[in-house]
């Protein structure tokens, strides 16, 4: 029989996991949005069952393309076992994605109560709720790509749950199965590096054990092995620039010292802003470099600073620290290449919400129970309601990008996959405005994406003489692209009558141009040009 505290600990995981289902459970009906279409939808690797074993291969655990392989394996792993199971439905995909947001918040809530036993249920079910709920949660739970997120917090929470078992029962086992888990967290999303540190700050402020340091310092060592072994293997130039060679949307913030203590500053500062006040969430964000801003994160980085050096709950200084840690892989410190994101924060929220939990029992001992009651409620009915709207905007491609070019009108991403989802819904005109926006506002942004599908707005609307003219003008910036030479060439009665045209508007070819329509002769069987 079990005892009557777990059966109330049961009740209490089953309500949090059936909360978290319930209240988010119009995101199921949502279709696929941003990278699915990369991951999911166009990706033929997690249509074949057999490529388990590929991905599971340790030979390929680094590989460079991070579609099959690459540093997140476990990911891709879910991916195929999905696709068995629904193929292109995106209903199961993003069932997939709710329950595992859901056994992250169950989680959470138990590493909270293992934390502090002694304060019954008030703190973990507050913590896992505030976790559970937020509007910032919302893009890695509805966006079936970033599933990475989620693993990454399921078992790094699994890994610390044993952590904190270790704590209770001081068996070895439980250390063996945490640092299993924390490489899986690994295999899953490379900020799992940070791990290792969170383990020695919880057995620094707990339980200084020898063997949990040491575990600690091994787990460590490993992953930072594992961490920059893949690292060199898919970025062998280690500079920015290299890496990253033509994103003029983002800001560059290797450039100098100033615009890389800008965008870390800026990035903390934004950060900060939307789990405080959720309200402008958004797929894409212009960073906004103010001095004012850098100046108000500095004295607030002093500020947290000062305040560890005199708290002396040892809870609070390690929901502090862990959140610290684990908030640098999305600092900027190495640069991201989107400088902020909702889905970014998913991980670090675990630490956010445990110290929410924390301060609001620091402030039971001062305030009304009634009126603190009363204040986590309609937080909590506030968070509700809008990540329900938000979930709503995830729709689709349409409705995600539509709030995006609303909420950052310059941002040129958005206008980009706003003007190619105006296009996909027939409506060309505003498709052209868009693109006309975007090449005025930043004239080298996907320049030949631009105007192929300027070209194919042209072409729908029926002017073929100004569809020819983008389709060319994309062709000859990026002639080993085959869609760009064949929708090229459908425009015209023969490839021949396509070369003239291209001789009489730019003068001279080069000879990658003639081979590639050298190559489509070839495989349409149709005559060699001389």
């Amino acid at each position: 029989m079990l005892k009557v505290k777990n059966k109330v600990l049961i009740f209490y995981i089953t309500f949090i996991f059936i909360i978290s289902l319930i209240l988010r459970y119009k995101l199921l009906f949502n279709n696929f949005v941003l990278d699915d279409f990369t991951l999911v939808v166009n990706n033929s690797f997690i249509s074949d069952f057999s490529a388990l074993l590929e991905v599971l291969n340790p030979k390929n655990l680094f590989s460079v393309l991070p579609i099959k392989c690459g540093a997140r394996p476990f990911t891709v792993v879910s991916l195929i076992i999905d696709y068995q199971l629904f193929h292109l439905t995106p209903l199961g995909y993003h069932l997939t994605n709710l329950i595992l947001h859901s056994i992250n918040t169950c989680l959470l809530f138990l590493f909270c109560y293992n934390l502090k036993k002694d304060n019954g249920i008030f703190f973990p079910l507050v913590a896992s709720l505030f976790y559970s709920l937020h509007p910032i949660q919302t893009e890695v739970v509805s966006t079936v790509s970033f599933r990475a997120d989620l693993l990454l917090s399921t078992f790094s929470l699994i890994s610390l749950n044993f952590i904190s078992f270790f704590k209770n029962k001081d068996k070895k086992f439980f250390l063996l199965v945490s640092f299993c888990f924390a490489i899986f967290a690994f295999f899953s999303k490379e900020n799992a590096i940070v791990l290792p540190i969170i383990f020695f700050i919880y057995a620094f402020c707990f339980y200084k054990n020898t063997n949990l340091l040491k575990l600690s310092g091994v787990t460590f060592v490993s992953i930072i092995f594992l961490f920059f072994f893949f690292w060199i293997e898919r970025f062998p130039v280690p500079l920015y620039f290299s890496m990253y060679p033509s994103l003029p949307a983002n800001v560059m913030p290797l450039t100098d010292i100033t615009s890389y203590i800008s965008t870390l500053f800026s990035a903390l500062f934004y950060n900060i802003l939307h789990v405080v006040y959720p309200i402008n969430l958004s797929a894409d964000y212009i960073v906004c470099f103010s001095k004012y801003i850098i100046v108000l994160m500095i004295l607030f980085v002093i500020l947290v600073v000062s305040l560890l050096m005199y708290i002396k709950d040892k809870y609070i200084k390690f929901s502090i620290f862990a959140l610290i840690v684990a908030y640098l892989p999305i600092s900027n410190l190495i640069p991201l290449v989107n400088t902020i994101a909702d889905r970014y924060m998913y991980y670090p929220m675990i630490f956010v919400s445990i110290l929410f939990g924390l301060l609001v029992l620091e402030l039971k001992k001062y305030m009304n129970p009634k009126i603190l009651t009363g204040f986590i409620i309609l937080l909590f009915v506030t968070n509700t309601t809008i990540s329900y709207e938000r979930g709503k905007v995830y729709n689709n491609q349409y409705t995600l990008y539509f709030d995006a070019v609303i909420k950052n009108p310059n941002h040129p991403r958005a206008l980009y996959n706003m003007a190619v989802a105006y296009y996909d819904n027939k409506e060309y005109e505003k498709s052209l405005d868009l693109l006309e926006n975007l090449r005025k506002l930043n004239p080298s942004y996907n320049r030949e994406l631009v105007w192929f599908i300027m070209g194919k707005n042209y072409k729908e609307l029926k002017d073929n003489e100004t569809a020819k003219k983008y389709y060319m003008k994309a062709f000859l910036i990026s002639s080993q692209n085959q869609e760009f030479l064949d929708e090229f060439i459908s425009m015209f009665p023969s490839v021949d009558s396509a070369l003239y045209y291209l001789l009489n508007n730019t003068k001279t070819l080069d000879d990658e141009i003639i081979l590639s329509f050298q190559q489509y002769q070839k495989s349409k069987n149709t005559v060699e040009i001389k």
